[in-house]
């Protein structure tokens, strides 16, 4: 895809040509042995179980471009014409350290989990993403029901092919605090006040709906779906991701993001305290696991439910997720607090 190529970090040979080309280059490079150690010392003292793989990192990077150049296309103009370069105000938003904010990174992976997850579910399942929940719920005699799959369906297919418009699927308090720190970005550059660009951002804010994004729509579906379809909702090969997410999170209320990033994480062992807070059976539980995970399951983690599951009540994994929701709510408000501890 062209604009995933153009927005990839500078080198020397994606430079503009001039007569002073090596001169930038070397101060460019210079500045980036000096960023080097910080990065280094990051990845090599990782606080997690594992450091982020060259999977993850890329992601994140062209996801975050693309939600920023996404909200700079509305900000200059109302017919979102996608611009075939970096955005212009991401180099000034990297330095500030706001496209490093935990919440941001959070969603950005949440994003990326999501993704993995859908792949997983087509490669190692034997349902299409026509045979799904989603797709069939559109002929629902209940229009609430109807309405949410299409929104939802809608959704998803707008980011599959024109993922710039990732910025729809934050929340309306990130989207606010993300576009104005654009439109702080994009004046500072410009040295002056554009109206323009205050008029569309609060267009954009104001037209904004949280209502359709993927994860509010597979929520309203669970929703309008109890005591109607609700074993299909928790079984990912029939029901797709999101709304499979969305059953999960009305059943233990954690975060639809927080779940995603779970159950992509590197063990299934919080996914399976998730199903058993939810009461399900060992053998669905092991299958869902294996749905996700296949090869990559570990003897150890197949001892974890095969020893542990049915002993465990749903009282007490309920217990240890309420710790979680806590410790994330935490983290995402007060970052710092968490480093100094």
């Amino acid at each position: 895809m062209v604009l995933v190529d153009n927005i990839m970090e500078p080198t020397l040979q994606n430079q503009k040509q001039s007569e002073d080309d090596l001169q930038k280059a070397a101060s460019y490079f210079a500045r980036d042995a000096q960023a080097q150690c910080i990065d280094v010392s990051a990845m090599a003292f990782p606080t997690g179980h594992k450091s982020p793989n060259e999977e993850m990192l890329s992601a994140v990077a062209v996801k975050l471009r693309y939600l920023i150049l996404g909200i700079e296309n509305a900000i200059f103009s109302d017919q979102s014409i996608v611009q075939s370069s970096v955005p212009q105000s991401w180099n000034l938003l990297l330095h500030s350290s706001f496209l490093k904010e935990p919440v941001l990174i959070d969603f950005v992976l949440a994003q990326f989990a999501s993704d993995r997850l859908t792949a997983k579910v087509l490669e190692n399942g034997n349902t299409r993403l026509v045979d799904q929940l989603p797709a069939q719920l559109l002929s629902d005699s209940s229009i609430p029901i109807a309405d949410a799959a299409q929104a939802l369906l809608a959704s998803e297919t707008l980011l599959r092919r024109s993922p710039e418009f990732i910025y729809q699927q934050l929340s309306s308090e990130l989207l606010h605090q993300t576009t104005w720190r654009v439109v702080a970005a994009l004046q500072v550059l410009s040295g002056k006040k554009n109206a323009e660009h205050i008029s569309n951002s609060k267009r954009l804010l104001n037209n904004h709906d949280e209502s359709n994004s993927v994860r509010a729509a597979a929520r309203k579906i669970v929703h309008f779906l109890a005591g109607h379809e609700e074993n299909a909702a928790l079984d990912p090969a029939k029901s797709g991701v999101a709304i499979f997410v969305a059953s999960l999170a009305a059943r233990t209320g954690l975060d639809h993001d927080h779940i995603l990033r779970l159950i992509d994480g590197h063990s299934s062992a919080p996914l399976a305290l998730i199903l058993r807070a939810c009461d399900l059976t060992r053998e669905m539980a092991m299958e869902i696991i294996c749905l996700f995970n296949r090869f990559n399951l570990t003897p150890l983690e197949i001892s974890y439910v095969d020893r542990h599951f049915e002993t465990l009540t749903r009282d007490e994994a309920q217990s240890d997720i309420a710790v979680w929701r806590t410790e994330r709510a935490r983290y995402l408000a007060f970052p710092e607090l968490d480093k100094a501890t």
